[in-house]
Parts: structure tokens; C-alpha cells; sequence
């Protein structure tokens, strides 16, 4: 298989995979963007995981490798070409790369990714497709570790490299866009972000239609983005933004219901940020209902669709639904999570606040002490 099938298969759908999450993990899950198995040639992530669904310690071993890879080719007095068996490493170190992103393992990821770019650039020229995926992953990863800075200056150099050879309507080209924008919303800038988000948006609706997946999820970005941003001008956008996305998810019979969800969930929270408590109650209870019916009790959607729901009750002064609630969260979170997560600590913080508001100060004891113990 060649090289350029596998990495271009990674960006044909990612574009656009993004999450929406509570605010409390915001942070969280990050792995969003770039990881793509839409090609029947990719070979799926399963197939390197180990029999217990660890990441073996074949994924490691693969740096040392590219290294070695790298170091021949740099001794090489004019571009080494790409053979069919360095090719074959690349791909598997690009495949194992997605693998360490979605199993949250960044700083090993970071390695490889890098390893992979380098030689990439070396066989392929600075902007041939593959060195610019490679940089665009690499980009993502850095996002994912905090390291906005750098994946700042990467993605700004990609973005404008592959704006110059591929030209702006182009799928790469809008990935990286993506990427940049994001990246630009993790560092406050928010306003920076938007106008991103917006190019993004408009070059999408030319190239693929104003109703298209693509650019239906561009524009949740953005409402996410403006969410962020603040403002109550920005609040009434996103509001407007995700109930356009909604109207043409359902006009047009969505195959994915997960992602239906994933939009009203966040038309939730945005009407519970304009203070329209009733209809944010409404819509997530659906949200729950619907997330109850296709995923496991202890998953991590239905954790976030129960807090949802259990905030907007607070403010409603609907306490006790609202404990019920996180107890159900809190007890999914150490299930799914594990008793020294944040997102468990989050549970049984917003579970002790409903029972002192109660003046169940006994109850909220117990849960202290069972989280501490549960935590030991």
C-alpha cells in the first residue's frame, strides 16, 4: 500500500471530529481532531492492541527505528529515495501515532510523530502531502500536551504551506485551519479563533454544500468557539449556529445519532448559559434518555449527560432529582474514569454540595469518607 493512501485516508475525515464536552472536562479529551479510519486499506486500531486493550511495547519500539531511518537518510548526499519498505515503516509509525493519540499516550506520540514529519520531509521535500499530514498530526499532539506554542508555530507554517501548494479549497488545507483554530482557542484567543473557524466555514460551504457533515460540524466548532469566547452577542450566535446544525442534522436523516446527541447536548448547555433554564432542561433530559438507550450505563456520554441535566436542575432549585443524579455519575465515573480522576473527584464534589444544601451533613460525611477510602 502506498504511503500517501494511509495518511490521506487519516484527513479525509478530520476535519471534523470534534467533541462536545461539560465544562468540566473541556480539558480533558482532546484527541479530536485527525484521527481518521474512513480508508478500507487502514487498518483498524484494534490490531495494535494487546489481548487486555493496552498499547503494546511494539509502539515504543518503533521510535529508535524511525530514528535510525532519519539518521541514513540525512548521510545521503542527495534525497534518498522512499522505498516500498521505509514507506511500509512510516505508514506502520503513523498508524501506531493515531493509536498512542487515542489512547491519550501524547508524550510518546510526540516522539514518533516527529520522527515520522522528519522523514518524511527528508524522502518527500517540505511540502509534499505526506510531510505536511505528518506536520498536522504532530501539530494536534502538541495541542494535546499543552504545548501551544509550538503547535502555534507548526500549524501556522502549515496552514500557510499548504495554503500555497494545495490551495485554500482543499481538505488538508481545512484540517489544518481546524487545527490552528483550536490551538488559537486553548491560548484565550479566542477572536483570533472565530475568524479561522469562519474561513474554514465558508471555504467548506463552496466546496461540499452549506448542509454537508463537514460543514455542519464546522459550524458547531464555531459555535463552540464563540461559546468560549463570551458575550452575550456570541452566546446568541452559538445558540442560533446549533440549532441550524440541529434543523439539517435531522432533515437529513443522520446516520449518526451519536453526533445528533453531541449537538443538542451543546444547544443544552448554551441555552443554560443564556439563563433559559426550562428549555435546557427539556433538551438535555432527551439527551440523557436518548444516550441511556445507546451506550452502557457506565459511560463516559452518559456521565456528561447526567451533570448536564443535574446543573440545570440546581439552578432550578430542583435539589433533589439533582442528587439522585450525581449519585449516578459519581458512582459511572469511578467505574469508567477510576476513583483518582478528575472527573470522579468532580462527581462527588457536586454530590457533597447537593447534600450540604440539603443540610444531609451526615450523608455528605459518608460520601467523603467512601470517596477517600474508594481513592486510597
Amino acid at each position: 500500500m502506498h504511503l500517501s493512501r494511509v495518511m490521506t485516508a487519516q484527513v479525509s475525515r478530520a476535519f471534523h471530529e470534534t467533541q462536545f464536552l461539560s465544562t468540566f472536562c473541556q480539558q480533558k479529551l482532546t484527541t479530536i481532531i485527525g484521527h481518521l479510519f474512513s480508508s478500507p486499506d487502514f487498518v483498524g486500531r484494534d490490531q495494535f492492541l494487546d489481548a487486555e486493550g493496552q498499547i503494546p511495547s511494539s509502539h515504543r519500539a518503533l521510535i529508535p527505528g524511525m530514528g535510525r531511518l532519519r539518521a541514513q537518510a540525512r548521510r545521503q548526499p542527495t534525497r534518498p529515495v522512499l522505498t516500498a519498505e521505509k514507506a511500509a515503516q512510516v505508514t506502520a509509525a503513523m498508524k501506531r501515532v493515531l493509536v498512542l493519540q487515542e489512547k491519550q499516550e501524547f508524550a510518546v506520540a510526540e516522539k514518533l510523530c516527529t520522527e515520522v514529519m522528519i522523514v518524511c520531509r527528508i524522502h518527500l521535500g517540505d511540502t509534499h502531502r505526506d510531510s505536511l499530514i505528518a506536520a498536522v498530526n504532530l501539530g494536534l499532539t502538541l495541542r494535546c500536551l499543552g504545548k501551544n506554542e509550538e503547535a502555534l508555530a507548526i500549524l501556522t507554517e502549515t496552514v500557510a504551506t499548504c495554503s500555497i501548494t494545495f490551495g485554500s479549497a482543499n481538505s488538508l488545507t481545512l484540517t489544518a485551519q481546524n487545527n490552528l483554530a483550536m490551538v488559537l482557542s486553548a491560548m484565550d484567543e479566542h477572536e483570533r479563533a472565530v475568524v479561522v473557524h469562519r474561513e474554514v466555514i465558508a471555504t467548506s460551504v463552496l466546496i461540499f454544500g452549506h448542509d454537508d457533515p463537514r460543514t455542519l460540524t464546522s459550524l458547531s466548532n464555531l459555535a463552540q468557539c464563540l461559546k468560549l469566547a463570551g458575550g452575550k452577542a456570541n452566546l446568541w450566535e452559538a445558540m442560533r449556529l446549533e440549532e441550524e446544525v440541529l434543523d439539517a442534522r435531522r432533515s437529513a436523516g443522520s446516520q449518526d445519532d451519536l453526533k445528533v446527541l453531541e449537538v443538542m447536548a451543546a444547544l443544552g448547555r448554551t441555552l443554560y448559559s443564556q439563563g433559559k433554564l426550562e428549555e435546557a432542561e427539556s433538551i438535555e433530559r432527551q439527551v440523557l434518555a436518548e444516550t441511556e438507550l445507546r451506550r452502557s450505563e457506565a459511560s463516559a456520554e452518559m456521565i456528561r449527560a447526567t451533570n448536564n441535566l443535574a446543573v440545570t436542575l440546581i439552578r432550578q432549585s430542583k435539589t433533589a432529582e439533582a442528587e439522585t443524579l450525581w449519585r449516578r455519575a459519581t458512582h459511572a465515573a469511578a467505574i469508567v474514569h477510576g476513583p483518582e480522576s478528575e472527573e470522579y473527584n468532580t462527581m462527588v464534589a457536586h454530590l457533597k454540595s447537593t447534600l450540604s444544601d440539603q443540610g444531609k451533613v451526615s450523608e455528605m460525611m459518608r460520601v467523603q469518607t467512601a470517596a477517600t477510602t474508594f481513592g486510597a
